[in-house]
């Protein structure tokens, strides 16, 4: 039996995800790539120091925040019943830097809601 490492665990969880949204493959991959390119551990959107201020700054205009502000607001819609269109920063929860895993938590939240599902 072969152990699966948790990195293809959480790129599989990422290609389900993406499989499962209505986007196009450009999109996938501009989703893909704001994963790739996020941090790993959390950018303060609410500075409390100088320091804080100039991380995020950095982050702003880092390769992960140009690539979260472009997927940011890919709409995602539900074809079925009343129709409920919402996007990945909503999914997000308005998240203004977020991380890998928060990004990877903004796709599951994106499932859940067109699936019909409440937050």
């Amino acid at each position: 039996m072969t152990l699966l490492t948790p990195e293809f665990e959480t790129l599989h969880s990422i290609a389900r995800s993406l499989d499962r949204l209505p986007l196009t493959t450009e999109q996938r991959a501009d989703i893909f790539h704001a994963w790739e390119t996020a941090p790993d551990e959390p950018i303060p959107s609410w500075p409390q120091s100088a320091a804080d201020d100039e991380s995020y700054d950095r982050y702003c205009e880092s390769a992960a925040g140009r690539a979260w502000r472009r997927v940011r607001y890919f709409r995602l819609h539900r074809q079925s019943g009343s129709h409920y269109a919402t996007d990945l920063d909503e999914a997000s929860n308005y998240e203004s830097a977020p991380t890998k895993t928060e990004i990877l938590q903004a796709l599951t939240n994106a499932e859940h809601l067109l699936a019909g599902g409440k937050e």
